[in-house]
């Protein structure tokens, strides 16, 4: 909805009419494909989140990585997914929160998550739901789509990137020199 309401902020008069922007469309098909799927559908949620040192991403120019219950995964931006190679350093980390989800999402069904992260944008646009960065409103469309469709809560908590040690030693798989704990 951030988009919509952007829009209408740039009404002079409350009847006049604004041209709907790419983003602007993007939010209404969100809202369109979570009415269609969801209209009428309970969410129950588990009391209590899953204990937060077992969900950890972190994300590098060469990749990202995250570990979740003693599973993890390792996404080299080059080879698995060249059009992140380009991408801000922060959009990185956001969807290697987003590839999490795709992995684990069913594993997290009724489960309310806190996941730790070393990139205060990514934990700043989870938290809010909404960003001014197009590309981030875009990872944030998924991850709360992912979100819906799974039946989890997710809410982020910055930690430091020297305390991101076990999800920060993953993103350097393709580095040994650079993948140690401690």
């Amino acid at each position: 909805m951030r988009r919509l309401i952007d829009l209408s902020k740039t009404l002079r008069r409350h009847h006049h009419f604004a041209r709907l922007t790419g983003e602007a469309k993007a939010d209404l098909d969100w809202w369109t494909k979570f009415m269609a799927k969801f209209n009428g559908t309970a969410i129950f949620l588990d009391r209590n989140p899953v204990p937060p040192t077992i969900f950890n991403t972190d994300a590098c120019d060469s990749g990202g990585a995250a570990f979740y219950s003693g599973d993890w995964f390792y996404v080299s931006w080059r080879h698995d997914d060249p059009d992140m190679c380009d991408m801000h350093i922060n959009v990185k980390e956001l969807y290697t929160i987003i590839l999490a989800a795709r992995r684990w999402g069913p594993l997290w069904s009724g489960k309310r998550l806190l996941v730790f992260a070393d990139s205060d944008s990514s934990v700043c646009a989870i938290n809010k739901g909404t960003s001014p960065s197009p590309p981030f409103m875009r990872c944030i469309r998924e991850l709360f789509w992912l979100s819906a469709d799974n039946n989890f809560s997710l809410l982020a908590q910055h930690v430091k990137g020297k305390e991101n040690t076990l999800a920060d030693a993953l993103t350097r798989l393709d580095d040994p020199t650079h993948a140690k704990l401690g």
